[in-house]
């Protein structure tokens, strides 16, 4: 069972599996157009996680656990960043412009706020609220993807497992990872710095643990290898211990 509106997408809603998914940058939807110069902007890095909505379907169905999925690309409204963040709508990628995001008024932020982030992050917590009823423990897991080259270096790692209060989650789930993939704990970002906004904001508010998963793009770049990655994914955060 999938719900969908403009703002996000609830996949298995009443499912009472071992996680909350979510996945801020599923996304590269621009809801109000773009100038046709800035599609390659939109199908890169920039304007969404790579491979992630379809990894997080498949874990979704596999792990029998909800998924909250934003329908709507970072440019527009990042949903992985506090409303005040100087970085929630960014006016240019790499000195080129961004047409959607020039001049835009006061009154067209909190529009794109109001009926974008909030409902995002509204359904998050309505999603986990029914979770806690049923007691048994869970973990609320976000899942985005890395570009495997940044400023011309090479990241070598599969999987950063972030955190900033629960090290012994992220180092027990870095622990099983690390029998199939290359695994760091805090990057290519760290929990630390404030990056793993939604999960912090919803694990904090809730009092439930929380981490998130960053995943190198070179794992999500054909349906075969997301379909190899959820295989081997499902069984390691299965057998996950809360």
């Amino acid at each position: 069972m999938v719900n969908t509106t403009k703002a996000f997408s609830i996949q298995n809603p009443l499912a009472n599996g071992k996680f909350i998914l979510t996945a801020e940058h599923a996304s590269n939807y621009i809801p109000i157009g773009h100038q046709p110069s800035e599609t390659s902007i939109l199908r890169s890095h920039w304007a969404w996680d790579i491979g992630i909505a379809p990894l997080t379907e498949q874990l979704s169905k596999r792990c029998q656990s909800t998924a909250i999925t934003a329908c709507f690309s970072r440019l527009f409204c990042d949903a992985n960043r506090h409303p005040r963040h100087e970085t929630l709508i960014k006016k240019a990628i790499e000195g080129t412009p961004l047409s959607f995001n020039q001049h835009i008024s006061s009154e067209e932020r909190k529009r794109r706020i109001q009926e974008y982030h909030v409902p995002y992050h509204e359904a998050i917590s309505k999603s986990v609220e029914r979770r806690k009823a049923c007691s048994a423990p869970f973990l609320l897991l976000s899942l985005h993807s890395f570009t495997p080259v940044w400023n011309h270096r090479v990241r070598s790692m599969d999987i950063g497992v972030l955190f900033d209060q629960h090290e012994d989650l992220a180092q027990q789930m870095s622990s099983r990872l690390q029998e199939h993939f290359f695994v760091r704990l805090n990057e290519p970002y760290s929990g630390k710095n404030g990056l793993i906004y939604s999960a912090d904001r919803h694990g904090r508010t809730h009092d439930i643990p929380y981490l998130e998963l960053e995943i190198n793009q070179t794992l999500l770049s054909s349906d075969e290898r997301i379909e190899l990655l959820a295989q081997t994914l499902v069984p390691i955060l299965q057998d996950f211990s809360l």
